[in-house]
């Protein structure tokens, strides 16, 4: 009975691609994410900046010279003295100005605004590069004030220097004439003591530091410091895209879902025949039942409501599927339930009417069935009452409105013994289908989830498989795509619901315009622009809310 599919297209995700390319399309899958991420820290950024303060800032020069490190004369008086490492003389006299006395001089003078750990916070002293200059630099929220911060912590750390050295120079004077005047005035011990007493006296004359000297006041500052806000909102951006970036990538990498088209062409079985874009569904149909009650379109999509560039697929799918002689069985079926295989089935189904063939569509999913839902068609027999599957097939189809060349056989949700009983008959059943129709199309529950679905496709002529990007569990697909090539089911190949819509020009869809506009004054898609029959006085739709 079955045929042996031939071999397919090469899929799109066998082609060579550039390295970006899977990168490239995990941005797009998540760019939501990226452009919230993005968005979110450049609003963090605006904050910021919104209520930062940039302050002015001006810088005084303090020049050292240091004293040899061979005299011990000045030893302990506490002037600054070579290291003979230059800039840790340096960094030395940077600590020696850097001091809470210094601070808390310079904060009376600023004023009783300042205090000495706010003039400790606003102002640093600091090597100018490698030479013997200090740079003591002040913060101010203005210029001005950042000039007199500058200048004022320079001379007070100065001053304050000058004091602590004056003060140890008078207590080397006296303790040296206190050993002058025990020694022999002729004596080369006396003679050095005095020469030793001329130096830090004529230091203490001067009154000051020698080593350290304010060489240059600050001079005030062209503009703010700091970083612009601009430039500060530019990165930000830039930083909150790379964090959006990293999380879209590591979002693909985790989910346990197929991630678009090219996934699903390397991992589905056979070619990818058909990309059904992604419809929303304008409303419930209705269609009246034998006693006027209506029957909701709960489950799947009817055929009824898809748009013709959506449909065009269907009818693309239909050119693909091999024709027997007598009549061809076809199986749809797919790895997890959502995927929208009822939907392809009953679509497919509606579209080989087109040709004047005589369809029949089985609904075999008998833990959801859905095939009646989708066309609107009541069921007459009660649901709870077990299924005889030895009554006569023809006994058991049922019309569809609006598609006068096709007939469905409508399940009744089951349990095992139901589904056993249906699988010992599907061998008649298919005989019986073959004799009436020219195509059988079999809705089966996912073969990823039961174990009938993969009973089902060995009694088929081909196997078509519904694949959902983004909704698929792709483990889920190659254990279903695996079981059936396990059985050897005559795959044909593989149909992805939920595309994007695609830019195609109005020249080939010329109708689309009238569907539209026949939905908007009636609140229904006509039959014939689908299946080119005319829609039945019965099939009607509710208003939407």
């Amino acid at each position: 009975m079955s045929f042996e599919a031939g071999p397919g297209p090469m899929p799109a995700s066998r082609v060579p691609e550039e390295a970006a390319g899977p990168y490239l399309r995990a941005l797009a899958r998540h760019r939501a994410l990226v452009a919230g991420v993005t968005l979110l820290t450049v609003a963090f950024a605006l904050y910021g900046v919104s209520t930062r303060v940039r302050t002015y800032q001006a810088s005084a020069s303090v020049f050292v010279s240091p004293l040899g490190q061979g005299d011990p004369t000045f030893t302990g008086t506490g002037v600054v003295l070579e290291t003979g490492d230059p800039s840790r003389t340096v960094q030395t006299a940077a600590a020696l100005l850097d001091s809470p006395q210094a601070a808390a001089a310079a904060a009376t003078k600023m004023g009783p605004d300042w205090s000495a750990g706010r003039v400790q916070s606003a102002v640093s002293v600091t090597p100018r590069g490698q030479s013997d200059v200090l740079a003591v630099t002040g913060r101010a929220p203005t210029a001005p004030e950042a000039v007199r911060l500058a200048n004022t912590f320079a001379r007070a750390a100065v001053a304050n220097r000058a004091a602590i050295v004056q003060r140890n120079v008078a207590a080397q004077v006296r303790a040296l004439q206190a050993r002058l005047s025990k020694s022999p005035q002729t004596s080369l011990q006396g003679q050095d003591l005095r020469t030793s007493i001329v130096q830090l006296r004529a230091v203490e004359a001067t009154g000051r530091d020698p080593t350290l000297s304010v060489s240059q006041p600050a001079q005030p500052p062209a503009g703010r410091t700091g970083t612009s806000n601009l430039l500060i909102i530019v990165l930000a951006a830039l930083a909150g895209f790379a964090i959006g970036c990293i999380g879209a990538l590591a979002a693909d990498f985790f989910s346990p879902l197929i991630r678009d088209e090219r996934e699903a062409a390397s991992l589905s079985p056979g070619p990818i025949l058909a990309a059904v874009p992604k419809v929303s569904s304008p409303g419930p149909i209705v269609a009246a039942g034998p006693k006027g009650s209506r029957n909701r379109h709960r489950n799947g999509l009817s055929p009824l409501l898809l748009p013709p560039i959506a449909f065009e697929q269907i009818r693309l799918l239909r050119a693909q599927i091999p024709k027997k002689e007598i009549s061809t069985v076809i199986m749809v079926t797919s790895a997890d339930s959502g995927d929208g295989k009822t939907t392809i089935a009953a679509a497919l189904a509606a579209a080989l009417t087109e040709t004047e063939e005589e369809a029949i569509l089985l609904d075999l999913d008998l833990r959801e069935p859905a095939v009646a839902n989708v066309f609107g068609v009541e069921q007459s027999l009660d649901e709870h009452a077990q299924p005889d599957w030895n009554t006569n097939l023809l006994e058991m189809l049922m019309p569809v409105p609006g598609f006068p060349r096709l007939k469905i056989l409508p399940a009744r949700r089951g349990d095992i013994s139901t589904i056993e009983g249906l699988i010992a008959r599907l061998p008649d059943l298919l005989i019986e289908a073959e004799s009436i129709a020219n195509f059988v199309i079999l809705d089966t529950a996912p073969v990823g989830e039961v174990s009938d679905a993969v009973r089902i496709a060995t009694e088929c002529d081909g196997v078509v498989m519904v694949v959902r990007p983004r909704h698929t569990n792709r483990s889920k697909l190659v254990h279903a795509r695996d079981l059936l090539e396990r059985v050897h089911a005559p795959l044909i190949g593989t149909v992805l619901v939920g595309q994007p819509l695609p830019m195609i020009s109005s020249k080939y869809y010329g109708y689309t315009s009238d569907a539209e506009d026949d939905r908007t004054s009636t609140g229904t898609k006509p039959a014939q622009q689908l299946v080119g029959d005319p829609a039945p006085a019965s099939s009607t739709r509710e208003p939407s809310a």
